[in-house]
């Protein structure tokens, strides 16, 4: 029998049964990234879908971080789905939102001097650090 949390072919997780999740959906203006005329979990799923290619290619370390953290896979790849699309609005440096987020995950950081000197070493680094960085923040 599957712990709470854990969603069909998932492996770990503790945080609540997710099918039992009240979701909304991709909202009219999400959906119109991808041209849909739907709205919804519809057009949540037809999203997620583009992007599973994508997500894939971080399969084993998605599972990694979710074994050490204890949560669902699919929460991670959830995020990684809808903030990057898979990874692939991310510049060569692993930043997105016109640099106002970093790594798949679309860590968020607050412009201080602190997090301006955490995050320069972080632009010299190769895609593979930034790959494991950006999962495990």
């Amino acid at each position: 029998m599957k712990e709470p949390g854990q969603l069909p072919g998932s492996e770990v997780g503790d945080y609540g049964d997710l099918t039992k999740v009240d979701a909304t959906g991709a909202s009219e203006q999400t959906a119109k990234q991808d041209k849909l005329t739907i709205k919804g979990p519809a057009a949540s799923q037809k999203m997620a879908k583009t992007d599973k290619k994508n997500v894939d290619k971080y399969k084993d370390i998605i599972k990694k971080v979710a074994k050490e953290k204890n949560i669902d896979p699919a929460i991670i790849a959830a995020i990684i789905s809808r903030e990057t699309r898979g990874g692939t609005l991310l510049d060569n440096n692993g930043w997105g939102d016109n640099g106002n987020g970093f790594g798949l995950m679309q860590e968020v950081f607050q412009r201080t001097m602190q997090d301006l000197a955490m995050c320069k070493p972080m632009r010299t680094w190769t895609w593979a650090q930034q790959e494991t960085t950006m999962l495990m923040m």
